[in-house]
């Protein structure tokens, strides 16, 4: 009987090593970015003043460049003909929300953007809102996003 010999390409097996290490490192990239657009949304649904749903439904998240997208404001939302149902901007804020999902576990390595682009009249947006411009008072949406998301990347590291 002969002597077997067994060959191992080292090269191979480092190679499919190293994909699977990226694969689990993207993956864990992808639902770690997914889980601060959930953390940021519920934030921006508990933290937005809604009386048309104008200003909630303007948040877009997006990957790469920041959305330009916006909502016009329908006027229909004033109208007691439509009432609006409980809780209906935030099923929508949530349902927006997770239409990143596809863009972050393709390339979870680029920058994810939360945007509002929304438009109010005098040429006042968000921010105005935000710091109390428009109210007189101070929501601090912005600070209880960034809180939020940061959150999630604490319980991470």
């Amino acid at each position: 009987m002969g002597n077997q010999v067994f060959t191992v390409d080292v090269d191979d097996i480092i190679n499919e090593l190293v994909e699977e290490t990226q694969r689990s490192i993207r993956f864990t990239v992808a639902n770690t970015l997914m889980a601060c657009v959930k953390a940021g949304t519920e934030a921006y649904i508990a933290n937005t003043p809604v009386w048309t749903g104008e200003t909630l439904s303007n948040f877009f998240w997006s990957m790469g460049t920041p959305s330009s997208n916006s909502v016009q404001f329908d006027a229909k939302w004033w109208d007691p003909e439509y009432p609006v149902a409980p809780g209906e901007f935030d099923a929508e804020a949530r349902f927006e929300a997770l239409s990143i999902r596809r863009d972050v576990f393709s390339n979870p390595y680029r920058t994810l953007y939360l945007v509002n682009n929304v438009e109010y009249e005098d040429n006042q947006n968000f921010d105005d809102l935000d710091s109390g411009s428009l109210t007189g008072y101070s929501y601090m949406i912005t600070e209880e996003i960034e809180s939020a998301v940061l959150g999630v990347l604490d319980r991470v590291r």
